[in-house]
């Protein structure tokens, strides 16, 4: 009896280690690639926003591939409730945006208490755009932002690691694919009192996505949906103050 306890247990810390080792060898693949090409392309004045590109690309596809199985599953259920599909997401996505507004309002009551300014990785954005004004920079920064990057965090952090911890709890699951997903999104390099304060408003949006993504019964597309719309809506916003962050 005791050896088999042992064993559960073993089993159990096996799940829940696997997918945070999957998780640090995704991140730490892209951050290699990106160094790689981020040299191989240093006369390119595109060379950040071709770096970053590539590095999101190469692990998307590496995310895709381990999820074969599981994409043609998802594929198949959308596929049978196509009109549900639509609408669970139009209705999430408004929700999902209206709390997002909310949240945008605690960055500026942030700012004016404590004149944070601009997340780090919000300047870093901005820095990529400023590297090099050019309309081929703009379309691989869309294409990164809009697409991969929301490819490869809902990979990541909803059917990743909310799927492994949920078992133990969705809400608690929730938690903790939030709170990697917020930790993501700051600069350890450049870490100080001021960029922990931003962390609260990376990691509530990504609780938010995960609960649409557990609502939709754990529909990846529509969680990327909503994700991917939220940030195409950001960078249209970029898009439009160019001016102004070209300075």
């Amino acid at each position: 009896m005791v050896a088999n306890e042992n064993l559960y247990k073993e089993q159990e810390r096996r799940v829940y280690f696997k997918p945070l080792l999957i998780l640090l060898g995704l991140l730490v693949g892209e951050v290699i690639i990106q160094a790689i090409v981020q040299v191989a392309f240093l006369n390119n004045p595109m060379f950040r926003t071709i770096s970053w590109f590539s590095g999101k690309l190469i692990a998307a596809i590496a995310a895709i591939i381990f999820f074969i199985g599981y994409f043609k599953d998802v594929v198949n259920k959308t596929k049978n409730h196509v009109l549900a599909f639509f609408i669970f997401t139009a209705v999430s996505f408004g929700i999902f945006y209206l709390f997002e507004v909310g949240v945008s309002q605690l960055s500026t009551l942030l700012d004016k208490l404590f004149h944070v300014g601009e997340s780090t990785n919000q300047q870093g954005i901005y820095a990529l755009f400023k590297a090099c004004p050019t309309v081929p920079n703009y379309v691989l920064l869309g294409i990164t932002v809009v697409i991969l990057a929301p490819i490869l965090e809902e990979l990541e952090f909803r059917t990743m690691i909310f799927e492994t911890f949920k078992g133990i709890n969705w809400v608690f699951s929730a938690i903790i694919s939030a709170i990697l997903f917020g930790l993501l999104h700051l600069d350890f390099a450049h870490l100080s009192l001021m960029e922990l304060a931003y962390f609260p408003l990376y990691a509530l949006p990504g609780f938010g996505l995960a609960l649409i993504y557990h609502f939709s019964g754990n529909n990846v597309f529509v969680s990327f949906t909503c994700h991917a719309l939220l940030n195409g809506i950001s960078f249209i916003q970029i898009m439009m103050n160019l001016e102004q962050i070209l300075g």
